[in-house]
């Protein structure tokens, strides 16, 4: 209920503005996710089409090694390498936001 004054700020709920806090906090979060997925969606179309597939099967389809090796039909080993080169690349693209 408002106070004598009428203002939404004088009334008890309003000091409950935890939850307000809360929610402003929320949507921030949302919005630097969404900014986040964007970035990372825009750099991920930067890598090679090997080296993103590989990161595809990694984070999305989530695989052994050996498994993705015989998808790929290539060795551990150059599945290691790519997987690190995509990643390299992915960090650095995030970080410079290019």
């Amino acid at each position: 209920m408002a106070s004598k004054t009428g203002y939404l700020e004088d009334s008890p709920a309003f000091d409950q503005h935890e939850g307000a806090q809360d929610f402003t906090d929320a949507l921030v979060d949302g919005m630097e996710r969404t900014e986040n997925r964007e970035a990372l969606r825009r750099a991920l179309n930067k890598l090679p089409d090997d080296e993103r597939r590989i990161v595809d099967i990694l984070f999305l389809k989530p695989m052994k090694l050996k498994d993705i090796s015989q998808t790929l039909g290539v060795s551990n080993s150059t599945v290691c390498k790519k997987r690190e080169k995509a990643l390299n690349k992915l960090k650095k693209l995030m970080t410079t936001n290019e």
